[in-house]
Formats: C-alpha cells, sequence, structure tokens
C-alpha cells in the first residue's frame, strides 16, 4: 500500500456536530434521559453566534486547516491507511494465540486511580484476562461462541481498565468508511506524520480541528499509529521506541493518555509472546460463574452532544463546549464513573460534570465509554 498520496485525512462525525433537544438544563431539574445512539440534528446556529476554539495544547496535532477528501481515490488511500493501522494493532483478529502481561498507572479524577495489572491469554474465540487496580480485581473469560462469565458479574469494570483494553486492543473501532474525512500533514519530533479528522459532517474546509471530531495521526513512513484522540482534550499517545515484533505486527511498548497536558495514565506491556500449552479449560468458566450467567462486555468509545442553553432566545450567544469523559452502566444507563477533560472554565467544567453524573443514558447492555460534549449557548 502506497502512503504517499496519503497526506492529512480529516473527518468529521455526527456525534459532536449534532445535538440533542435539551432547552434550558438547570442542575436542579430531573435527571433527563439521552440516548447516544439516537439521530440528531446538526445545530442551526445564527450569524451573531460564535464558538470557543478547541483547547490549546502541544498534543493537538491539527491546528491548521485540514483539507476535505472528496474524491474516491483519496477516501480509498486514506482508509487503506486506517486499515494498515488497526490490523497491525488488532491481535484479536488473526493473531496466534498469545499471552501478554501488562502493567500500568493512573492518577485523576476516576474512582479508581494508582497502580494496576492486567494479563490476558487469547487463543481464536477463546480468550482470559485478569486485571487489578485499588481494591477492584476481575477475571472475565469466554470460552468461545461469544458468552462471556465474570468472577465479579455484578461489578463495573474501572474506568482506567477500560481505557488500558481500548487503548491496546482497539484505538480505531468505528466505522471510518461512514464518516467524512479530513486530512492535514504535521510535523512532530521531527517525523512527518498524516493526520485525519473524522466526523459525520465537514465543517468549512479551511478549519483546523473542530469540538466533534476525532483525530487519528499516523507516521507517514510506516503506518504506524501515532496518536489517537476520541475527543479535545483527551490524547493518546503510542512510543514504539522499544517496539514488540510479534506474528509480523509492530506493537508499541508505552502508551500515554494525556488529559490536558497532564499525564494520567500511562501503559507499559511488559511482554507479548506465543502462548505454550493453551488447553480449552483455561477457558471454561468455574461453577460459580455459570451459576451467575453471562456477563457484559465492554464497548468502544462513543461521543454524543448534549445542549444547555443560557442564552434568551434570539440573543447573540457563545457556545462553549465542555467535554466530560464516563463509563455507564450495561443495565440501566446510570453513570459510574465521570470526569471533566480539562478546559479553559473550571466552574462550568465542575457544574457540566454535575449534570453528567445526575443523568441517566440509555443502556445497550454493554458498559459504555462515552465522551459527552455538554455545548453551553451563553450570552455574548
Amino acid at each position: 500500500m502506497s502512503l504517499r498520496p496519503i497526506s492529512r485525512f480529516c473527518a468529521t462525525r455526527c456525534s459532536s456536530l449534532c445535538s440533542l433537544p435539551v432547552v434550558a438544563i438547570i442542575l436542579a431539574a430531573s435527571a433527563l434521559v439521552c440516548a447516544p445512539s439516537a439521530l440528531c440534528q446538526a445545530a442551526k446556529l445564527t450569524a451573531a453566534t460564535t464558538i470557543a476554539p478547541v483547547p490549546d495544547s502541544p498534543l493537538e496535532m491539527v491546528t491548521v486547516p485540514a483539507r476535505l477528501l472528496t474524491s474516491q481515490d483519496d477516501r480509498a488511500a486514506a482508509l487503506g491507511l486506517f486499515d494498515h493501522a488497526r490490523q497491525n494493532l488488532y491481535l484479536h483478529n488473526g493473531a496466534p494465540a498469545f499471552q501478554m502481561k501488562v502493567s500500568f498507572m493512573s492518577s485523576g479524577q476516576a474512582l479508581y486511580e494508582g497502580d494496576g495489572a492486567m494479563e490476558e491469554i487469547s487463543s481464536g474465540p477463546r480468550w482470559r484476562w485478569t486485571a487489578q487496580i485499588g481494591s477492584s480485581s476481575q477475571t472475565h473469560l469466554s470460552p468461545g461462541g461469544g458468552v462471556v462469565y465474570s468472577s465479579n458479574p455484578h461489578d463495573p469494570i474501572p474506568m482506567r481498565v477500560q481505557m488500558v483494553r481500548n487503548a491496546i486492543f482497539a484505538p480505531i473501532a468505528r466505522n471510518v468508511g461512514a464518516d467524512v474525512i479530513r486530512t492535514a500533514e504535521v510535523m512532530r519530533d521531527g517525523k512527518e506524520l498524516t493526520c485525519m479528522v473524522l466526523s459525520a459532517s465537514a465543517p468549512d474546509a479551511s478549519a483546523p480541528r473542530q469540538w466533534y471530531e476525532t483525530e487519528y495521526c499516523f507516521d507517514a513512513e510506516s503506518g504506524l499509529l501515532r496518536t489517537w484522540s476520541e475527543a479535545p482534550g483527551i490524547y493518546t499517545d503510542y512510543s514504539y521506541a522499544d517496539a514488540i515484533r510479534f506474528a509480523g505486527r509492530t506493537i508499541p511498548r508505552d502508551i500515554t493518555v494525556t488529559e490536558g497536558n497532564t499525564a494520567i495514565l500511562q501503559i507499559h506491556i511488559d511482554s507479548l509472546e506465543p502462548a505454550v500449552g493453551v488447553m480449552p479449560e483455561m477457558f471454561q468458566p468455574t461453577r460459580a460463574m455459570r451459576a451467575d450467567g453471562p456477563a457484559f462486555v465492554i464497548g468502544s468509545p462513543q461521543r454524543f452532544p448534549m445542549r444547555v442553553d443560557r442564552a434568551p432566545e434570539g440573543v447573540a450567544s457563545h457556545v462553549q463546549p465542555v467535554i466530560i469523559h464516563a463509563t455507564l452502566s450495561n443495565t440501566d444507563g446510570r453513570v459510574l464513573e465521570a470526569e471533566a477533560l480539562p478546559g479553559s472554565d473550571p466552574a462550568l467544567a465542575q457544574e457540566a460534570l454535575d449534570l453528567i453524573e445526575k443523568t441517566n443514558f440509555q443502556a445497550n447492555g454493554m458498559q459504555q465509554e462515552v465522551f459527552v460534549n455538554v455545548k453551553y449557548h451563553l450570552p455574548q
């Protein structure tokens, strides 16, 4: 695959551009019911409406105008780059049986923080993983056929553990072909990167990254994923300085997740080796697991907006987004853990965090990781 024609790829996702019909939200009001999967309409902004720029960060890559990809050839080249990076990282898709050991350290606003560890043995459709952080210790396994069991089927998976698994195994989980793609070429540490921003609708073609766009950057020569930013304010960096070579893949040894300018999650892959002596019994649930019944699984990150009107109708407004990162219960959609990504107004961020924590969302049977774009429409 030739990477040369792929210079900058940016796509806009429907999730942050669209706005749910929430009017005059007040924290003391009843909890709202929001559906991340619901169809949403693009927010109609008047000529007098202004939108705050995305947070200023040295980790934000697409700060220059990004080019909208419209031709079939350009889109095919972009999709090919995503496929190349996905096949390289996705050990659950076609890789031989493996055993992985991971250590990580986290800090921040989540319920469980500190030192953690994860170990996984995977053999085709059968897998088993364990994770510990703080007082949480869990084992999840599947004997095949899509059925999952857990040692603690009623306990949620800590947010940081879910982030570790998504960063290692599934950073590119979306159907990129359904997205609008914009692209830009940037330089980082003396190397050229091909960056793409994704969403469901394109902004002004001359704009840098917008609040509703998800950002990926790839090494222009190797095609390896270098950075992933699901939403402005959070950045996942992949380091190949001591890369692991496994089954024709190049796996990053270290992964760092930064919120604002602070590293809140440092992941180190201690080892990745072929699994030796794998027996089917290793993936069979215990009697207690069978008695509890099948457990839930975790989903890939999702994004959706919520609108809060503070400007009277007909009055010029200024839109100040606040991104809330949260995990949601698989049974009732309640918020399990939540944190506000750093922004320009700490008081507004705390208000948005309080709002989301009091909201029940639509459950879909999986433990969801979501990024809610709370868009405050304030008087100019």
